[in-house]
């Protein structure tokens, strides 16, 4: 499923950098990093805290998720290293951190691109920003590119709306069904040295995929008019997607230690489930967002360093316009 967030990241990233008129390298920076740390700094002050109380109540539950280097584990993470070259460096009862070292270089890689005006120095870091991350990483950039190219490109082919429906409709099955039965290709994730990387032809054929059902889905519903008050669930759920993500894993680890609930009893899970959606929401409501505080704080340090990043040269879009590039 990070494949398709994955997808569905580059091409907001790229509706984000292009559209926006006057968009500098500094407004860029400071929002993708005020998104990231908004939750990144909570959820690893989360993970380390549970953590501990974890291992106090019942030290044997976390026996399996034991790993060595813990405090570098956390530094890694949270300056985006831990999937770097073949790595796995998140903290031990928080995996699902892996993505965010894939997700960031990402970002840093394609701002380069975009806003790095001289292209020497285009060139040039963004090269050193491949020979920091390595080859797992990379690997899957061209599923994140495809999300960019998607947006981009997407007028460049006129289909009708009934076509475009009844092509949704088919993409969006073969997908779901795609997600559950293609086999992991060259290898299993997590195995090998490839690690979350491991299935990368496979992962490719699922970005292929969820590409031509946002491309349809452009083509066949972009134009519908949604009510306001489902625009506005939409919106409010978006905004703890996030959340859910990073701090729904050591929870329902420290559930499990605890023994509170017994998720072998229907209602139990349910109970389990739901007290678990509601911590996360209530920490979200306190911690993403709350952006917006992150972001002013970023402003401030962008402040202090800003005549060494001008050096480089900066411009507002460096991407071809859209009527140029179709």
């Amino acid at each position: 499923m990070v494949i398709v967030f994955f997808v569905l990241s580059g091409y907001v990233i790229a509706f984000s950098a292009l559209e926006k008129k006057g968009l500098i390298a500094k407004k860029y920076i400071i929002a993708r990093l005020s998104r990231l740390y908004s939750v990144v700094v909570p959820a690893l002050l989360l993970t380390a805290l549970l953590l501990i109380c974890g291992r106090t109540i019942n030290p044997g539950y976390y026996n399996h998720i034991l790993q060595d280097h813990e405090l570098a584990r956390f530094l890694a993470t949270g300056l985006f290293f831990q999937s770097v070259w073949w790595r796995n460096l998140v903290p031990p009862d928080n995996g699902p951190f892996w993505s965010l070292g894939y997700e960031f270089w990402y970002y840093a890689i394609f701002g380069v691109v975009v806003f790095v005006k001289k292209w020497r120095w285009k060139a040039i870091l963004a090269l050193l920003g491949c020979l920091i991350v390595g080859e797992n990483v990379l690997l899957l950039f061209p599923v994140w590119l495809l999300g960019v190219g998607l947006y981009i490109y997407r007028d460049s082919l006129a289909v009708s709306r009934r076509v475009a429906a009844f092509g949704f409709v088919i993409m969006v099955f073969a997908t779901i069904v795609s997600v559950f039965s293609l086999p992991e290709y060259p290898g299993k994730v997590g195995a090998a040295s490839l690690l979350y990387s491991a299935s990368y032809l496979t992962d490719w054929i699922l970005g292929l995929e969820l590409g031509a059902v946002i491309w349809l889905y452009t083509r066949a519903l972009g134009t519908f008019p949604y009510a306001e008050s489902f625009a506005r669930v939409v919106h409010w759920s978006a905004n703890h997607t996030f959340s859910l993500y990073l701090y729904h894993y050591p929870l329902i680890l420290f559930f499990a230690a605890v023994g509170l609930f017994n998720p072998h009893v229907w209602w139990q899970a349910v109970l389990e489930i739901g007290l678990i959606l509601a911590l996360i929401i209530a920490l979200s409501e306190v911690t993403e967002s709350k952006r917006v505080l992150w972001k002013k704080a970023m402003e401030y340090l962008w402040k202090r360093w800003e005549p060494r990043v001008t050096e480089v040269g900066i411009q507002t879009v460096g991407l071809p316009d859209k009527s140029s590039a179709s």
